[in-house]
């Protein structure tokens, strides 16, 4: 079974999708959807096709094998014959992306598995100059895969034709066996950091965060605010070192955090805030949920399928501080709230965030799934485009 695998190589997202089926013996090869973004370490079994030289640190991946693809070729015939004897060759990733591989391989083209990354469709489905694309996409695809059912509904409504896969996180889940070793004993109300995603552009909104804190400095005497990749940092560093000085809230930037590092932080927190005016499923919100971390979330990120407003969370406009900060307040002088939230919040973390059911749903009813549906496609290949 052959797989290629369009996604950005170091995205620790896609680096967790493909660890789902890195042991199962098929044939991967993974195209970078960015120029030279290298490749993240957790990456592994898998064939890496560059377009240059590429170096990095050895002893870190496991069983990665870098081959490098020539120009693209440029009639359909040479085409056909690359995608179909040398693996996924050629400037294969703007191609696809644009439609372009589709239409000039022709008949036989591989099944064509699009995965919804973050705002694929929420949001750059309502810009003009994105609109046509992504409706062209939708309408191109054998399958769709999303982790909001928010985006199965946004997909058809723009022409989607191919079948929906099971909704399931992107990011592949977490251990849940192992997140104890993360977590600070005792009751969530009895934890005093404040966690907050450090990102400041295009779609995030860290600064409106640390201005809802800044609004509740009064009730946070004593508590640590750790700003966690500050990026850029700074959009972040500035306001951050005014805030801490007018206040004298103990404010910190964590930057090159670790997995271990972030579920850590998350299972030491007391509230975990994560600002953006559109995303899928937000991972830092599913790994608060996971720590017994109360998440304040944007209400723009389909955080509302896993939680209920002012029980098990707070959903806020990702741009209004002072309702940010009125959410902000209460969780933090509600004890009951968050220890109950905790309760609930580890319940469906155990459900819904087990990254072995994710695994075997990811297994059989995607790629196998897919293999097998011979009444789809005749294709002996699979294409699976993560943007």
């Amino acid at each position: 079974m052959r797989i290629a695998l369009i996604a950005i190589s170091n995205s620790v997202h896609a680096a967790k999708w493909i660890s789902l089926i890195a042991d199962q013996g098929w044939d991967l090869h993974l195209l970078s959807s960015i120029d030279f973004y290298g490749l993240h370490p957790l990456v592994r079994n898998i064939t890496n096709w560059i377009s240059g030289p590429f170096v990095r640190w050895p002893g870190i991946y496991g069983d990665v094998h870098d081959r490098e693809y020539p120009p693209p070729p440029r009639s359909r015939a040479a085409l056909r014959s690359v995608l179909r004897h040398w693996p996924w060759q050629g400037d294969f990733t703007r191609y696809a992306l644009k439609l372009e591989v589709k239409h000039r391989f022709g008949p036989g083209f591989p099944k064509w598995i699009v995965t919804n990354w973050g705002s694929d469709v929420y949001l750059y489905g309502r810009l003009a100059q994105h609109r046509d694309i992504v409706r062209r996409i939708l309408q191109n695809c054998d399958y769709y895969s999303c982790e909001c059912e928010r985006d199965v509904a946004l997909a058809r409504s723009f022409g989607l034709q191919g079948k929906v896969l099971p909704v399931v996180p992107n990011a592949g889940g977490l251990d849940i066996h192992r997140l104890s070793f993360f977590r600070q004993p005792g009751s969530s109300s009895s934890r005093r950091v404040i966690a907050v995603k450090g990102y400041h552009w295009t779609m995030h909104r860290a600064q409106v965060a640390l201005r809802a804190i800044e609004m509740c400095a009064d009730v946070l005497k004593g508590y640590r605010v750790k700003v966690y990749s500050p990026m850029p940092r700074y959009m972040t560093d500035l306001q951050a070192q005014l805030i801490a000085q007018s206040t004298g809230l103990d404010i910190e930037l964590m930057t090159q955090v670790s997995h271990h590092e972030m579920l850590t932080l998350h299972g030491q927190a007391r509230i975990s805030i994560s600002l953006s005016i559109s995303d899928g499923l937000c991972t830092s919100f599913t790994e608060a949920l996971a720590m017994g971390s109360f998440p304040i979330q944007s209400a723009t990120a389909c955080a509302d399928e896993w939680i209920t407003d002012g029980v098990s969370g707070f959903l806020v406009p990702a741009e209004e501080p002072e309702i940010i900060a009125e959410r902000l307040r209460r969780a933090v002088l509600d004890d009951a709230l968050v220890d109950r939230a905790a309760e609930i919040n580890a319940e469906i973390a155990a459900t819904r965030l087990d990254h072995r059911r994710i695994r075997d749903i990811v297994i059989h009813d995607y790629y196998e799934y897919v293999f097998g549906d011979r009444g789809w496609s005749d294709g002996p290949s699979s294409l699976d485009i993560a943007s």
